[in-house]
């Protein structure tokens, strides 16, 4: 018997004024056309320090407080 493996990717950050946590790759204004994703995990990224990988500003969608978001921690 066969099956096969499921890949989800999820790139999570907690606001820091109210402490909601939240997928930041359902925002489609922030991750329009795999925006995200490719500054997490593009090959060109490799060389690059992973706190300098993702840099965004997202919107808290519990507080609506816009935040600064860089770096990646895996």
């Amino acid at each position: 018997m066969k099956t096969i493996a499921i890949l989800t990717i999820e790139l999570y950050v907690e606001c820091p004024y109210c402490g909601h946590a939240f997928d930041l790759l359902t925002d489609t204004s922030l991750n329009d056309d795999g925006f995200l994703i490719k500054q997490a995990i593009s090959d060109d990224r490799w060389a690059i320090p992973a706190e300098d990988r993702i840099e965004c500003e997202p919107e808290c969608p519990q507080c609506e407080t816009v935040f600064n978001v860089k770096g990646l921690e895996w």
